[in-house]
């Protein structure tokens, strides 16, 4: 029972393992500067198809390579002596697989790898790390233009003329506020008193209005009437020849008297001016 025990933990640790018990398989080494990662029992791929795992990885720090892989393969695999293992990334976590490349064309005319030979090995980036590159890139023109930006910023904040705008701003400011006291006083004070001008002159429109309502205007239209009438009448009297004042604005002949008679009354005046004593006599006694 003790040795079945023994013998079952065994093959179930080899079989977590993945490691074969009844079939012989292959050993390749493999030299690394770096694991990135590996661990026992990876699996070995080709094209995807499992060949092998990682039988163990030891740290030689005295070699130029200090790790070396430990790989079973499969015997039935066989691999040129052109292959190379490649150590790339598997998913989008980032985590490692070993697979073995070769030119298919290199096993008819390529002697095939013999257990315990040293196969050379390269590291590929995966999906990841062509994102973080992409990304990395990208970042690096973002902050090279948020750099850009961050200096046309300062020498704008440093500019003469933004500090003359800001203070120019501040004067703005400055008179808007002034305007805005001097509204307000306007509407605490004149504005009511206006509002009350405003009132009262309504007050007396209001009046006036009642005054004029009052007023007989029948009566004053009909005087009105009357003295136009008269006007009228005085006007067609004057413009007749019947009456003194017609007679003396229409009648020429009169008007011709009237002028000869002021000629020669200015003559006589005239010439009693020049001589006197035709008109007047002096006598001594």
């Amino acid at each position: 029972m003790v040795i079945i025990a023994i013998f079952l933990l065994y093959f179930g640790m080899n079989f977590l393992k993945g490691t074969t018990l009844f079939s012989a398989d292959n050993t390749y080494y493999v030299l690394l500067n770096d694991v990135d990662g590996l661990q026992k029992s990876f699996p070995v791929n080709i094209k995807g198809f499992k060949v092998g795992l990682v039988a163990d990885i030891k740290y030689q720090p005295q070699n130029s390579s200090p790790f070396i892989m430990e790989l079973y393969v499969s015997k039935k695999m066989t691999i040129p002596a052109t292959a190379k293992v490649e150590i790339y990334e598997d998913g989008l976590l980032g985590g490692k697989a070993v697979r073995i490349v070769f030119d298919e064309k290199d096993l008819s005319y390529v002697p095939s790898l013999k257990s315990r030979d040293t196969i050379p090995s390269f590291t590929t980036g995966g999906i990841m790390s062509n994102i973080q590159n992409d990304l990395l890139v990208k970042i690096s023109a973002v902050a090279t233009q948020a750099d850009s930006l961050m200096r046309a910023f300062r020498s704008l904040a440093e500019s003469q003329h933004l500090q003359q705008s800001l203070a120019a701003l501040d004067v703005t400011t400055a008179s808007l506020a002034a305007s805005s006291r001097q509204l307000n006083a306007l509407l605490n004070n004149d504005l009511p008193l206006l509002f009350s001008n405003v009132n009262g002159i309504t007050t007396d429109l209001k009046q006036f209005s009642g005054n004029v309502s009052d007023i007989d205007l029948a009566k004053t239209v009909n005087s009105l009437d009357q003295t136009v009438g008269n006007l009228k009448s005085l006007t067609e009297k004057i413009n007749s020849t019947d009456g003194t004042l017609g007679a003396l604005m229409n009648d020429k002949q009169l008007y011709d008297n009237l002028k000869n008679v002021s000629d020669n009354a200015n003559k006589l005046i005239f010439d009693i001016k020049e001589n006197p004593k035709r008109y007047v006599h002096f006598s001594v006694w």
